[in-house]
């Protein structure tokens, strides 16, 4: 079970699967989300999601990287987490 969450998360609900540029499509896919917590939780929620993504990204991360080699592709929760940085 934690390990299809874990998948799950580390890909942003399998955007991470996107056949070529799959961080750029992470980075994509996390926008819409982050311009909808702006508006409705300003600064702080983005600073909070841009914390809760970085902790569970470490947490799924290494979780992946268990069943997988290194540094797949997949694992796009860390283009999230810089895209909510930069936002």
């Amino acid at each position: 079970m934690f390990k299809k969450i874990s998948f799950l998360l580390a890909s942003w609900f399998k955007v991470g699967y996107s056949p070529k540029a799959s961080g750029t499509c992470g980075s994509l896919a996390a926008l819409p989300f982050i311009m909808l917590l702006t508006y409705f939780f300003g600064f702080i929620g983005a600073a909070c999601f841009a914390a809760v993504t970085l902790i569970i990204g470490c947490i799924v991360s290494k979780e992946v990287l268990k069943y997988t080699e290194h540094d797949p592709s997949l694992i796009v929760i860390d283009e999230v987490c810089g895209q909510t940085i930069t936002f």
